[in-house]
């Protein structure tokens, strides 16, 4: 195995480690606007920052894997979709706190709006759109 090989299996594993942090995260903030968890939300809101660490990581990662000269096209490929899931999952990330704000909101106020169901409409269809593309995606790499 090559060392591009060997490196890109690690960011398949970071990957994959990402979306399990970043699928918890969603879970848990959906989990907190229904049962108006206030301590849960924040959990969700102060664990973004480990997300967008690791997703500058994962984004660095692929550029010193594409610089070690990767030539045929199945592998330059294969880092972008890396790239471009890694990316996905930072914005799933960001629409579960956008969830978690809105729990927080509903947990202080007993009043429910509508602009809280459209944040969790969106953040669950965005995790949906994800995984229904990803896993394609991923067994293919």
């Amino acid at each position: 195995m090559s060392e591009f090989e060997k490196k890109l299996s690690q960011l398949k594993a970071d990957l994959n480690t990402q979306g399990a942090r970043v699928s918890d995260q969603l879970l848990q903030a959906v989990e907190s606007s229904f049962g108006g968890d206030a301590k849960t939300a924040k959990k969700v809101i102060e664990g973004d920052a480990h997300i967008d660490r690791v997703d500058v990581e994962i984004e660095r990662a692929c550029i010193a894997l594409l610089r070690l000269g990767a030539h045929d096209e199945h592998s330059i490929r294969s880092v972008l979709t890396v790239v471009k899931v890694n990316n996905e999952l930072e914005r799933i990330a960001d629409c579960a706190v956008i969830v978690a704000e809105a729990a927080l909101r509903v947990s202080r106020s007993s009043q429910w709006h509508l602009q809280h169901f459209e944040s969790w409409r969106i953040a669950l269809l965005g995790w949906q759109e994800t995984q229904m593309t990803l896993l394609p995606i991923l067994i293919r790499i």
